[in-house]
């Protein structure tokens, strides 16, 4: 197996001042908040490192009970997607269900589409792409409603 492209993502981990007890109490989180099994938590932060160094006051709680605020489930799921919703900070996925209701939706209407199809987190990053990103959502929005 080649190098883990978290080397060169998260350099933090090749450092003298990472101290390995530093993140007990992020796996503590992991399996006491989220909850995840010892491996869902492993395999979560392969998937994103940079979990091992969010302030979980500030970052992972927040998006955490954002995300169990809209309906979202099976976050201990171990995938690349879920490791990087819980390194999304909540404010910013507040934003991304503003732009899903700039173009139309009602607040839970946005929120339902967001949770029915999680990807959408990642795909709305187009927001700034301009007018074709709109005819998308419009045309997506007319399919989702029937």
């Amino acid at each position: 197996m080649g190098p883990n492209i978290n080397t060169y993502l998260c350099p933090q981990l090749f450092t003298t001042n990472c101290d390995p007890t530093d993140f007990a109490p992020i796996f503590d989180f992991l399996a006491t908040k989220l909850p995840a099994t010892t491996e869902e938590s492993r395999s979560l932060i392969l998937h994103c490192t940079h979990l091992l160094f969010l302030d979980i006051e500030f970052c992972l709680q927040p998006t955490l009970d954002y995300l169990r605020q809209l309906g979202m489930e099976n976050l201990s799921s171990p995938s690349s997607f879920n490791a990087h919703l819980l390194n999304t900070r909540a404010n910013k996925l507040r934003e991304k269900i503003g732009f899903v209701r700039s173009i139309g939706f009602s607040q839970e209407e946005a929120e339902r589409a967001c949770v029915r199809l999680p990807a959408m987190f990642g795909y709305i990053l187009i927001i700034t792409c301009g007018q074709s990103s709109s005819i998308w959502w419009i045309r997506w929005k007319g399919v989702w409603r029937n």
